[in-house]
């Protein structure tokens, strides 16, 4: 297993939610937050320059939608781990998210432990959707 911290970009135009997701996985030592972003075109040029473990893209960010800004990414970086995150609850958006090279997909109403799950679970190499879309089979 690997001892080195999972680093994280996180790509969100709510401010106040992207500095509070950072704050609080900064709170895990397992994870480090290198870098934050308020928009699509951001996101790339960030994740080019700091080419993070796990990029988590709000799927409605500005400048370029998240499923967009998801798949220039990996067009780029095929080994790119992009979890898109979401306030809607929608198989369609998962689906697409994943469809466009992603590894997973997480509702903003995620308990914090969730969330950290997922990142370890995708850093790992596995697929993750939210229990929420689980549920709704």
């Amino acid at each position: 297993m690997n001892s080195l911290p999972i680093t994280v970009l996180l790509a969100d135009e709510h401010k106040m939610y992207r500095e509070a997701l950072a704050l609080t996985l900064s709170q895990d030592p397992r994870i480090q937050v290198i870098g934050q972003c308020g928009n699509g075109l951001e996101a790339e040029k960030l994740f080019s320059t700091l080419k993070p473990d796990i990029a988590l893209i709000d799927i409605t960010v500005h400048a370029a939608r998240g499923f967009t800004t998801a798949a220039h990414i990996i067009a780029i970086y095929p080994e790119a781990r992009i979890i898109g995150l979401s306030t809607f609850f929608t198989h369609a958006y998962a689906l697409r998210i994943v469809a466009s090279g992603g590894k997973g997909y997480l509702t903003k109403s995620m308990s914090y432990v969730h969330i950290l799950e997922a990142i370890r679970r995708v850093a790992e190499g596995e697929t993750y959707l939210c229990s929420e879309l689980q549920q709704q089979d």
